[in-house]
C-alpha cells in the first residue's frame, strides 16, 4: 500500500477521476496522446456526472497550484463542463 496515512474507504470514482486527469496532464506535458475513451474503456467506466465532478475537482487543483499546466487545466475544465 502506498500513502497508508491517506488510505480510507471512499468513492472509487474520485480515485479514477484523479488518475485520468493526472495521466492526461502527463501526456500534455510530455506531448503524448492517450485518449480519454481508452482510459475509461480499460476500467470499464463511462464519463458519468459523478466522474466528471471528480475530474473537475482535480483540474481545479492543478489550475491553482501547477503553473506549467494551469492553462491546460483551465481549457480542460471548460471542455468538460460544456453543456
Amino acid at each position: 500500500m502506498i500513502d497508508f496515512e491517506g488510505s480510507c474507504y471512499g468513492d472509487a470514482l474520485k480515485d479514477l477521476g484523479a488518475f485520468i486527469v493526472e495521466v492526461e496532464k502527463l501526456c500534455f506535458l510530455k506531448n503524448l496522446c492517450i485518449p480519454l475513451e481508452s482510459l475509461l474503456s480499460f476500467y470499464g467506466a463511462e464519463l458519468s456526472d459523478r466522474l466528471k465532478f471528480c475530474m473537475t475537482r482535480r483540474y481545479m487543483v492543478i489550475a491553482r497550484y501547477d503553473e506549467k499546466a494551469r492553462e491546460w487545466a483551465l481549457r480542460r475544465l471548460r471542455e468538460l463542463t460544456r453543456v
